[in-house]
């Protein structure tokens, strides 16, 4: 009887063991595995993992991270979603992605968006406009289809160089990463190799979250783009898009307003920050 409880025990878990999967060991013991691990957490399907290897000892900030890890997933879903409905399109745009300097088109999004705050100013001529929407347009598909594709290529293309012992800068082709920001990963203190926000530059440290509705407001802003991304694969899924073209048109009809009203608090939360006049520190009792 005994040996008969045996067997099915034994059968029960070899029958469990092939569904159980072991979670894969990402190294970031130096900056080229760290590197190597945010290529392989993309390729595993555990593109949420990837704000994990962003340092931050702010807790606040941790809860804006951990929004954006939903959003990686949720862009990595929607990235197979155009894969398996525009099977065509996407052949077509990565071989033309391939063949582009500016690998994915975040550089021409950024350059886009330059044009547009400059254009903004001064109000942008037809020609303008209808060049502006286009750059959007031709960003948003490239971005959408090959959203981690320059993570592929970074074996060799892209660098390091240190900047002192414990950081390094990343370059691609041997040139800095949108210069003067850059990117740049920093050893932690566990010894780990992480990428860091450069929140400390002058030019972004004054716009930089510091009180507690301001990081509730940019972690609405993670929300509104995460909501964006899932309603286009469901859209996808559903067939209300049926190419890219529609794809980046229906993106931008949906990013604008809730977009432009987060922004607008946001900056609205940093102006007050601003007016709040200091808080003195209270006197030292030297008794």
């Amino acid at each position: 009887m005994r040996s008969r409880v045996l067997q099915i025990l034994l059968v029960s878990i070899l029958a469990i063991l092939p569904g159980c999967e072991k979670e894969p060991i990402y190294s970031q013991a130096t900056p080229e595995a760290t590197l190597r691990t945010a290529r392989d957490m993309v390729r595993d399907g555990h593109a949420d993992k990837l704000a994990t290897l962003i340092h931050t000892d702010d807790p606040e900030m941790r809860l804006v991270l951990d929004r954006l890890g939903i959003f990686f997933r949720n862009t990595q879903k929607l990235t197979l979603a155009i894969d398996q409905k525009f099977p065509a399109e996407v052949a077509t745009l990565k071989d033309k992605i391939r063949q582009d300097a500016e690998s994915g088109g975040a550089a021409k999004l950024m350059s886009a968006i330059t044009r547009s705050q400059s254009n903004t100013r001064r109000g942008p001529t037809p020609k303008e406009g209808s060049e502006q929407r286009q750059d959007f347009d031709d960003s948003f598909k490239r971005l959408f289809v090959d959203p981690y594709g320059w993570l592929e290529e970074a074996d060799t293309r892209l660098t390091t160089a240190y900047v002192d012992d414990e950081t390094v800068s990343l370059r691609w082709d041997n040139q800095p990463i949108l210069p003067p920001v850059g990117i740049s990963l920093k050893q932690a203190a566990d010894g780990n190799w992480y990428f860091v926000l450069p929140l400390h530059l002058p030019v972004i440290s004054k716009y930089a979250p510091r009180t507690p509705a301001e990081y509730q407001i940019l972690r609405s802003m993670v929300a509104v783009v995460n909501n964006l991304i899932v309603d286009l694969r469901l859209d996808i899924e559903q067939g209300k898009i049926t190419n890219l073209d529609a794809l980046a048109r229906t993106a931008g009809e949906k990013a604008f307003m809730p977009a432009a009203m987060v922004f607008y608090a946001y900056t609205k939360a940093v102006e007050e920050r601003k007016k709040a006049p200091a808080i003195k520190p209270a006197p030292m009792d030297t008794k």
